[in-house]
């Protein structure tokens, strides 16, 4: 009788480590598929990887002439760029000066006329920068249109005070009157002539 229980329990325990050997081997038959499935996954994001950087290379191969023609261009723009704003500074300047000439031929009421306009620089009493003045020489027919001459000038946001030099009566057989104005700019970036100052 206890050969016969040692042949039931013998039975037993050999299923029971079949069982347990045959559990063993399912999961490590699902660990080597799960790993399979992650390192097919890898690679084909690799692969994908690999195809899409070789195509961006690609593409910047051809647009390399194109990224090198707009480097140079802006060498370029960079190299012209000095005489653009010199070029700008000038026009600039220059429509100013056409302004001011412009302001000047709205000034001159009628039987006024200007004989001689001139630049000069007028020393400030208080210390500030010497500014930029023209005088206007002329001749008109009375006082009153000398004055219309002044008030005209001062209205233009192109000179910041307009004084009277002198009248005095002409020499000529008609009664007109001589007559010089000087007429301050509120522009710093002129010169005499009308030359634009250089830039620093």
């Amino acid at each position: 009788m206890p050969s016969i229980n040692m042949i039931a329990a013998r039975r037993a325990e050999k299923k029971r480590l079949e069982k347990l050997v045959s559990s063993v081997f399912l999961v490590i038959i699902g660990e080597i598929v799960i790993t399979l499935a992650v390192v097919g996954f890898m690679t084909a994001r690799v692969h994908a990887a690999n195809v899409a950087i070789r195509g961006l290379d690609a593409k910047l191969t051809e647009l390399q002439p194109t990224v090198d023609k707009i480097s140079r261009y802006e060498k370029e723009i960079k190299a012209l760029e000095p005489r653009l704003n010199l070029l700008a500074e000038s026009r600039e300047r220059t429509l100013l000066w056409y302004t001011v000439l412009e302001d000047l031929s709205r000034s001159m009421p009628e039987k006024t006329w200007l004989t001689s306009v001139s630049t000069n620089r007028t020393q400030s009493q208080t210390g500030e920068e010497a500014a930029l003045a023209i005088s206007l020489a002329g001749v008109s027919m009375s006082q009153r249109l000398v004055g219309e001459t002044m008030l005209c000038l001062n209205q233009f946001p192109e000179f910041k005070r307009v004084d009277l030099d002198y009248t005095q009566e002409g020499n000529g057989e008609w009664k007109t009157l001589e007559f010089q104005v000087v007429a301050r700019l509120a522009s710093k970036d002129m010169k005499e002539g009308g030359t634009p100052h250089a830039s620093n």
